[in-house]
């Protein structure tokens, strides 16, 4: 079976068992599995980033950015 053939609830699941950058790899493997993955891959930066700025102290509340 092709990677790119696995039903997409099969990947989801995968993919919450990866680390970003592992999960990044996935994405690349095939345009459908990018194109399926890039909403985790968009939500798991998002918090990261979030989770950078309140560790830092630099976190505005809004979500939105950090204020240096």
């Amino acid at each position: 079976m092709a990677l790119h053939t696995v039903p997409n609830e099969i990947l989801l699941e995968i993919s919450q068992w990866l680390k970003d950058s592992d999960l990044n790899s996935l994405a690349q493997a095939h345009r459908n599995i990018y194109e399926f993955l890039q909403p985790e891959l968009h939500q798991r930066a998002v918090m990261d980033r979030l989770e950078c700025c309140q560790d830092s102290g630099h976190y505005n509340g809004t979500g939105r950015r950090c204020v240096a």
